[in-house]
Parts: C-alpha cells; sequence; structure tokens
C-alpha cells in the first residue's frame, strides 16, 4: 500500500530532536531581524505545537468536518446499538425464563426465609452464558467503534494539517482500507493487557480465596506493578494508531513507530489523554444531568407515582432520556478525545523528523524560506586621487594658488633669534602661466643688441 506523500517514514534522524528554531534564519529587513512568521495552511501552525494548541486544533476539526467526523461514528454507535440489543432481545427469547428464575432469586428479598425455589444449575449456566456473550459483544463493538474514531481521526488530522477538505465518502473509504488493521491493533492491546492481569492477578486471586488477608495483601503488591506496566506501554503506544492511518504501517511497525515518537514525552503524552478525558466527562456530565432531570419529570407525570411507585412507561422515560443523551454525544466526546492524540503525533513529527518541510510542499508552500544575504558595511578606504578632484583643484584661481605659496610676515623666523622649532617648507606648487618655466621671477629685461 503506497504511503501518502509527506508521511512517510524517513530513516535519518528518527531518534533525535530536530532543532527548532530551525536553523535557517528569519527574513531579513532594513530594520533587522523580526519575529518569525510559520506558516499555517490549515488548522495548525507548521510548527512546535503547545498543550493547549492540540486540544484547540481537535476542537477547529470537529468544528471543520462535522459530517466526516460525527458521521462514520455516529453509524458506528447506532450499529452497536442494535447490534446489543438484538442480543438482549434473543436472549430473552430464548432464555427468558432463565433469566426470570435467576433475578427472581437474586432478590434481596429472597435472603429472608420467603420460600422462593432456587432456580435450577442449567438455567443459571445460561444465564452466566448470555451474560458473558453480552459482555463480550459489548466488549468487541467498543473496540470497533474505537477502531473507527480513531481511523477518521487521524485522516482529519492529516487533511487538517494543510487544509485538505475531508468529506462523509472519503472517511468511508479510509475506514475500509484501514479499518481492519485498527480493529487488529486494538485486539492485540486488548488481549496483551488480559495477559498482564492474568498474569498478575492469577496468584493473587488464588492466594486470597486460599488463606484470606495474607493472600488478599499479595493481591494487592501484586496489582500495583500490573498496573503501572500497563499504564506505561499504553502510553508509550498512544501513537499507534495515528501511525497506521497517516504512514500506511502495518501492526508491528506502527507499534515501534510509536515508541520511538513518545521516547521523552511519556507524561506530556499523558497529560494530553488525561485532560481530553477530563473535559469530555464534564461535558457529558453537562449533558446528562438537565436530560436525567427531563427524563425523571416526564416517568412521574406519565405513571402518576400509583401507591407510590412508578409503572413501566414511567420507569422507561426515566432511563432513555439520560440515555438518548447520551447517545447523541457520544461522537462529539469519542472523537474530541482522539483527535488531539492525532495532532500529538503530527507535533512529533514536526520535532524529531522536521515533517513540516514535507507538509508545507503539500500545501505548496515553500518552506523553509530563502532568507537573503544582508548587506555589509564597507569602510572608506584612503587611496590615490581620482580623477574628479584632479580637475577640480586645476581648475582653482592661479592668484589663489601663488597667494597661497607665499609664505607671510608671521612663518619667516627674526634674524638672531633662535628658534625650537622647524619651520616646514611651503609645498611645491606648479607655476603660473603668467611666468616663463625657465626664467626666474625678479630677472631684468635683456639688453638692445648693439650696433656693429
Amino acid at each position: 500500500m503506497a504511503t501518502p506523500p509527506g508521511w512517510g517514514n524517513p530513516e535519518h534522524n528518527q531518534s533525535q530532536y530536530a532543532q527548532y528554531p530551525p536553523p535557517y534564519p528569519p527574513p531579513y529587513s532594513p530594520f533587522g531581524y523580526q519575529h518569525f512568521q510559520y506558516p499555517e495552511p490549515g488548522l495548525i501552525p507548521l510548527r512546535p505545537l503547545t498543550f493547549g494548541e492540540l486540544i484547540r486544533a481537535g476542537v477547529n476539526a470537529i468544528r471543520r468536518y462535522p459530517g466526516a467526523l460525527l458521521g462514520p461514528i455516529a453509524l458506528a454507535v447506532l450499529a452497536e446499538l442494535v447490534l446489543l440489543g438484538a442480543y438482549v432481545l434473543c436472549a430473552y427469547l430464548v432464555s427468558g425464563q432463565a433469566f426470570h428464575d435467576v433475578l427472581h432469586y437474586a432478590e434481596p428479598a429472597s435472603y429472608s426465609g420467603d420460600g422462593r425455589p432456587t432456580p435450577p444449575d442449567g438455567e443459571v449456566v445460561a444465564f452466566a452464558v448470555w451474560i458473558c456473550g453480552g459482555l463480550a459483544l459489548a466488549l468487541l463493538c467498543q473496540l470497533a467503534l474505537s477502531a473507527c474514531a480513531q481511523v477518521v481521526s487521524a485522516t482529519a488530522a492529516g487533511r487538517g494539517a494543510v487544509g485538505r477538505a475531508f468529506t462523509f465518502t472519503e472517511a468511508l473509504r479510509e475506514l475500509r482500507a484501514h479499518g481492519g488493521r485498527a480493529l487488529r491493533l486494538y485486539l492485540f492491546l486488548l488481549l496483551l493487557g488480559l495477559a498482564v492481569m492474568v498474569v498478575a492477578f492469577g496468584p493473587g486471586i488464588g492466594l486470597a480465596a486460599a488463606t484470606g488477608e495474607p493472600g488478599f495483601l499479595a493481591l494487592l503488591l501484586l496489582a500495583f506493578p500490573a498496573v503501572a506496566l500497563i499504564l506505561f506501554v499504553g502510553v508509550r503506544w498512544q501513537l499507534a494508531a495515528p501511525a497506521l492511518v497517516l504512514e500506511r504501517q502495518p501492526v508491528r511497525e506502527a507499534l515501534r513507530r510509536s515508541w520511538r515518537l513518545t521516547n521523552g514525552t511519556w507524561w506530556r503524552t499523558l497529560g494530553l489523554s488525561a485532560v481530553c478525558s477530563l473535559l469530555a466527562g464534564v461535558v457529558v456530565q453537562i449533558v446528562q444531568i438537565p436530560a436525567s432531570i427531563v427524563g425523571s419529570a416526564l416517568g412521574i407525570g406519565v405513571s402518576g407515582l400509583p401507591n407510590g411507585h412508578m409503572d413501566g412507561a414511567g420507569l422507561v422515560l426515566v432511563y432513555a432520556v439520560p440515555m438518548a443523551a447520551s447517545l447523541i454525544l457520544q461522537p462529539v466526546t469519542v472523537a474530541f478525545q482522539l483527535l488531539p492524540n492525532a495532532f500529538l503525533y503530527i507535533d512529533q513529527r514536526i520535532r524529531r523528523e522536521s515533517l513540516d518541510t514535507a507538509l508545507a510542499a503539500e500545501a505548496g508552500i515553500t518552506w523553509p524560506p530563502t532568507a537573503p544575504v544582508p548587506p555589509q558595511y564597507v569602510p572608506p578606504q584612503p587611496g590615490p586621487p581620482t580623477t574628479t578632484e584632479t580637475e577640480t583643484q586645476s581648475s582653482q584661481d592661479p592668484q589663489d594658488s601663488r597667494n597661497a605659496q607665499e609664505p607671510t610676515a608671521t612663518d619667516t623666523p627674526t634674524p638672531g633669534t633662535t628658534s625650537g622649532t622647524t619651520v616646514a617648507e611651503p609645498p611645491a606648487t606648479r607655476e603660473s602661466p603668467e611666468q616663463a618655466p625657465d626664467e626666474p621671477k625678479d630677472s631684468p629685461p635683456p639688453a638692445p643688441p648693439t650696433e656693429s
């Protein structure tokens, strides 16, 4: 499968941070080096992102691609609801009597000696099988929902980074291309976590059942390292799904990429996931509390509380209204928790592998810009007079030149006095054109010729 341009896995500079700010200088201006403006072709600027920018980018992605993001996730939620509903209906039709007997016996009144019969072992086994099957189906549906949400979230982050469009049809195409590998990734993570839990908690549970309190203490001692190991490895593999989707990597290579990209940023990755989950939980509670109040009011209004108890229709409304509100809000909360993680993958590749250059090229931007060389100041050097200066000097008045050559009275030393200073001779200048070049200045006129 071909890797899209700009998202390939470079073989150089994988384990070292790139230097930021980049080694090239910012654009030169006549007034000096000014603040550098990074390009922003899409939802994020092409530079290392801050913590708040990662969360804001997730919100902006939901606002920009609501159909492509929320549509597939809503379809996955609806499919999960239909499958679980069909499973419950099938269980009721096949083993409805077993459910009735076991649940009726498990009521608190059955322990007060009211003479209720104990259900047969076959009904208990059937009840346990149906319950375990329902839990497994719910877990598989959640894995499929997570895989679907990861594929569309990573694709939306990649498109949003360069300002490209992302439609519902393209989201379905990406799901067909990457949904299977994303599901295998989550199955692998689930099975690995279950294996660690069994290895860690199995001996502790056995000791607790055999010895009581000492075994329970051993269970607690084994639980802390297992939970810490699962948490550490889970955070290091947090970026595997974006690498799998954007780089078209198989599961194993995606896990390796995530391990390298999260090296040295474990706490930042964990903090981002924790903050997004906390904010999503707050939003759910803000919606759930009014929905519960509305459901309770509708239930009381419909049933009328005969004999101080609520009938079946009222109970249905009490539970149905909050559940409907949760199902409507679930696509938004799931996308909000996964999108910052996808932008964190882009941020780590910008920091380590200079992905901003490839993204700028994909967006049609020349990056990094070519900065002109600033002009250098060259001080003037002394040298021979130029032709212009010589012509200017020769065009001066000859009389002024002769007056400048003649010494003044103050420059001539007085006879008989001794001076400690040496009087410099006036510089030789060119002779006046009125004088002959070979005659002295004050020579007498020549004598007239004598007659022979």
